[in-house]
């Protein structure tokens, strides 16, 4: 199995095609080079996707979301429960000024015990 995408890309290449030596096969050259370039772009892409979601972004992109949200950190607020209080904006809002609402709200603001 190869390893990364040029490899690939050279393994399924036929047989005639890659009879000639490794290292003066332009195919192999032209496959090492696009592999590269392509698997540096797939970690950005996997990167990327990993920053745009609450739940596993970094730290400094979580401030991000909630400037974008409209909510910033409280003084004293672990990263974690700013992070559940960021994945609860849409539940909270949409239930805004109900009961249910404000249950949410201390559940996540940690108060979860005896609601």
């Amino acid at each position: 199995m190869a390893s990364n995408f040029g490899d690939y890309m050279y393994s399924l290449l036929f047989a005639p095609l890659r009879k000639v030596q490794k290292s003066i096969n332009q195919w192999a050259i032209f496959f090492s080079v696009i592999g590269k370039l392509f698997d540096d772009t797939k970690q950005d892409v996997f990167h990327a996707r990993s920053e745009s979601m609450i739940a596993s972004s970094s730290e400094s992109v979580l401030e991000l979301h909630g400037l974008d949200r409209g909510m910033v950190r409280l003084k004293g607020e672990t990263v974690n429960n700013y992070r559940i209080r960021l994945a609860m904006k849409y539940i909270i809002a949409s239930e805004a000024g109900t009961n249910k609402a404000i249950l949410y709200v201390a559940k996540a603001f940690g108060y979860h015990r005896g609601l």
